[in-house]
């Protein structure tokens, strides 16, 4: 599996800062290599100092829809988005947004894909930071 993740700013554009108070559209992007993973589970944290704002993805529609650009299921928690969806060699985008709520740099944890019924097939993206002025 491969799994990245981008934060992108009002203009569309990849970000490591932000103000604070403002919102960030997360791109999650994962695809299976070789043949296709059914069952799959996304998991990426927020970095700290952001929440949640929305868990709509930027395509419009809901999950488990039919649309190969929406999961089966998206769950977002607290501190995390998880997304349950099939995996092909297509790459998968889901977006949504985020807002800066304090002052910082902060650690910005690798989104995890997992296929849930074959522990071999498995993804971690890169780390990074994130700066709330």
């Amino acid at each position: 599996l491969e799994a990245t993740r981008v934060y992108l700013d009002a203009q569309g554009r990849e970000t490591t800062s932000v103000k604070l108070g403002e919102q960030v559209t997360v791109s999650v992007t994962a695809r299976a290599h070789g043949r296709a993973e059914p069952d799959c589970v996304i998991a990426d944290l927020l970095p700290g100092g952001f929440e949640m704002v929305s868990e709509a993805n930027g395509g419009g529609g809901k999950a488990g829809d039919g649309n190969p650009d929406l999961p089966l299921r998206a769950e977002p928690r607290e501190d995390r988005m998880l997304l349950f969806t099939d995996l092909t060699t297509a790459p998968f985008t889901y977006t949504y947004t985020i807002r800066a709520v304090n002052r910082g740099r902060f650690a910005i944890p690798p989104v995890h894909a997992e296929a849930m019924y074959d522990r071999t097939a498995q993804a971690d993206g890169a780390a990074g930071s994130m700066e709330v002025r």
